[in-house]
């Protein structure tokens, strides 16, 4: 990051911290909303999990020697400007811009990196029950989410979907109470695997020349009770851009490449049973879904397809008003092992799962504490696995 990004990211910060629950009007119709949710997470680990910070699978282990971990991170920090504007083209615009400060690329726990996570302008025509996003949004599959305190949302362990420059349009046909939605979107080609996904791109791991396309077909009603249950079908489809033979530091053409064949279907649920009772789930199938953040990787030099399965669920409790209560398991499978040994190794990761338990408890209007424990299991290539239990306190302030 240059010194120039770096001050237009200080601005910003130091006017949501000035300004943060207020909003302001400009001559041009303009409005501002800033806001600030602080989160301070500890966390222990009975073994070491990649990637620490927050957990996604648990590293192979050594024979002998302690591998617990202890850490503690407030890179969860969220800070944002939610935007009003006038009318266009028969509109209403709004658009947000939000930062954290999960970017792992830095070093440095205490110097960390702001990343973009939000940037984008929406225009809803609500007489046509119509939107029109552009900017870098979550995904279009990834509007249910296990809500974990982990960053990490069981990703590579059943749950896939993460943030992407798309333009977007939704639409919807029926009443407020029952209706069926269509979405549909152009986005930037998935990267090829979990790590740079996240972090930057490199030599090896250059967009496709053309555009990801995403879409899911949804349906709400009121099936049990006043709450709306909405169940989705979701699909994707991509080709990053593989390229091998290249050293390091040169052009991006210096060897030969291939492109890739990303797709996924899925299937998801939310439900509410009674007062404060819902189930909340997903389940897919696809192939080289590491760019999703699934296990398959997209990068391997056999260019050959990697399937796999997974999927989460989810059951959470309102006790009261202050007090909630959640359990879950979420698991994802490479359907082919002996595939997967030719192009992770022995020791990458076929199969990962992890069952959790959260408790969230409103302290006041704006700060709530929870408590997560998570067990994880990740399988390995060569038939061996690691388990790590892992426990989460995390302190919330919203503003």
């Amino acid at each position: 990051m240059n010194m120039r990004q770096k001050l237009c990211y200080a601005l910003m910060v130091c006017s949501a911290i000035m300004t943060a629950g207020t909003a302001s009007a400009d001559d041009t119709g303009f409005t501002f909303t800033p806001y600030v949710g602080l989160k301070v997470d500890t966390i222990y680990d009975s073994a070491n999990m990649r990637t620490g910070d927050f957990a996604v699978s648990v590293m192979p282990q050594p024979a002998t020697g302690a591998t617990n971990e202890f850490t503690m991170t407030a890179n969860q920090t969220r800070f944002g400007i939610d935007v009003k504007g006038p009318s266009a083209f028969g509109a209403e615009t709004t658009g947000k811009v939000e930062v954290d400060f999960f970017n792992s690329a830095n070093a440095y726990y205490f110097r960390t990196t702001p990343e973009m996570t939000h940037a984008y302008v929406k225009l809803n025509w609500a007489d046509q029950k119509m939107n029109l996003i552009v900017g870098q949004t979550w995904d279009v599959f990834a509007s249910v989410m296990p809500l974990t305190l982990n960053f990490g949302q069981l990703y590579t362990a059943g749950n896939i979907g993460y943030r992407r420059p798309q333009i977007r349009l939704t639409k919807d046909f029926g009443s407020d109470t029952s209706y069926l939605r269509i979405e549909a979107a152009v986005t930037r080609a998935v990267e090829n695997n979990l790590g740079n996904e996240n972090l930057t791109e490199s030599a090896s791991n250059d967009s496709s020349g053309s555009p990801g396309y995403q879409g899911r077909l949804s349906y709400t009603m009121n099936l049990l009770g006043d709450k709306p249950t909405t169940i989705g079908i979701a699909g994707s489809m991509s080709h990053p851009r593989n390229y091998s033979g290249i050293t390091a530091g040169g052009p991006t053409n210096a060897g030969s490449y291939y492109t890739a064949n990303q797709w996924h279907g899925s299937l998801d649920l939310t439900m509410p049973f009674m007062h404060g009772l819902i189930l909340t789930g997903k389940a897919y199938r696809g192939a080289d879904m590491s760019g999703l953040f699934g296990l398959g990787l997209s990068s391997n030099t056999l260019q050959t397809q990697e399937l796999e399965d997974g999927g989460w669920a989810r059951l959470s409790y309102n006790i009261n008003d202050d007090l909630r209560v959640s359990a879950g398991y979420g698991v994802a499978e490479i359907l082919d092992r002996g595939q997967a040994v030719a192009i992770n190794g022995a020791t990458g990761v076929v199969k990962n799962s992890s069952v959790f338990g959260i408790i969230d408890y409103m302290v006041s209007q704006r700060t709530k504490v929870g408590l997560e424990i998570d067990q994880w299991t990740s399988t390995f290539a060569n038939n061996s696995y690691a388990l790590a239990n892992r426990y989460q306190l995390s302190w919330m302030y919203d503003y």
